[in-house]
């Protein structure tokens, strides 16, 4: 049965021919079809659609059914299994000269849904190109405010007061130094609103770097080009670092050029560090005698908080805030 021959009154005069002798009758139903698109009078009769996934299973059923009506013995081959592939094939490649009118509102559908996954598709690339877009454009976007950001805050820079903070440390304080100038960077938003900006000027081992090559002159100038030094300590500290740094802190002392600030970071002492913390302790005796306090820090924080003490003291006398 395909979607022409519904159209056929002697296909119709057949099937009601062996409905009403009531023979086997098996309707093979054509691509597109299904047992909706029958007359009332063949929806009663079996159907095998060619277009269902089990079709040759069906059409094999249908074989032995007419088969044991007939009593004919069957034995299923490898030609019948071919013959049977290729009708269904053939009748799966049919195609009608003229369309049922429920055929041709199918056809329209279908065709009608292609052009809509068309444009939905197009709609999605057309999507994601436009996304693609407004991303460049949101990074260039961004570049360009970070970049007027940054000449506008070289331009507040420079019409404020800067203070530069000189921080030495040894290597061992390495991550001290990076939390501090992350305080730094802090207290920045603090002090901008004052027309002061902190510069905080990082010498790396600059304690190391002195006990190796002891460049008082390179040291000195160093520490002028500051308002503020800052000195940080651990569990070492060599002896021509103590004769450097205590000539350092004589000197400014003296001259009462810039405050000096000395910190020392607690430390677990293990016996075999005992012989290198004594020099820790003969250093700080020494600064003692000088009349230098410093102070000890168990943490960032506590170095964070008392600096911040000392910073205010400070700014006030540098600023005359």
């Amino acid at each position: 049965m395909t979607a022409d021959s519904l159209h056929s009154d002697w296909v119709k005069f057949e099937a009601a021919s062996s409905w009403i002798t009531d023979k086997l009758t098996i309707q093979i139903l054509g691509p597109g079809l299904t047992k909706d698109d029958l007359p009332s009078l063949l929806k009663s009769l079996p159907s095998i659609p060619i277009d269902a996934q089990n079709a040759e299973d069906g059409l094999n059923k249908m074989i032995n059914k007419l088969a044991k009506s007939l009593n004919l013995q069957q034995k299923i081959t490898q030609r019948r299994k071919d013959t049977l592939q290729e009708f269904s094939d053939a009748l799966r490649a049919w195609q009608s000269k003229r369309q049922a009118p429920d055929q041709l509102k199918k056809m329209e559908v279908k065709e009608f849904k292609y052009q809509i996954e068309e444009i939905k598709a197009a709609c999605q690339k057309e999507k994601q190109e436009l996304k693609a877009t407004i991303e460049e454009l949101n990074q260039f976007i961004s570049l360009l405010i970070r970049e007027l950001q940054q000449k506008l805050s070289s331009k507040t820079i420079a019409s404020k007061k800067i203070i530069k903070i000189f921080l030495a440390s040894s290597s061992e304080l390495k991550d001290d130094r990076k939390e501090f100038e992350i305080f730094i960077n802090y207290k920045n938003k603090e002090f901008i609103r004052k027309d002061i900006f902190l510069e905080l000027v990082m010498w790396e081992d600059v304690i190391d770097a002195m006990s190796q090559t002891r460049l008082q002159d390179e040291y000195n100038k160093a520490i002028t080009k500051g308002d503020i030094f800052i000195s940080l300590f651990h569990e070492k500290v060599g002896q021509s670092t103590t004769e450097e740094f205590l000539r350092a802190l004589t000197t400014f002392n003296f001259n009462k050029k810039l405050p000096i600030y000395t910190y020392f970071k607690e430390s677990l002492i293990r016996p075999s560090e005992a012989i290198q913390m004594r020099s820790i302790f003969g250093f700080q005796d020494k600064l003692r005698k000088l009349g230098h306090f410093y102070n000890v820090y168990e943490n960032i924080d506590e170095l964070k908080y008392l600096f911040d003490q000392q910073l205010n003291k400070s700014i006030s006398e540098l600023t005359n805030i």
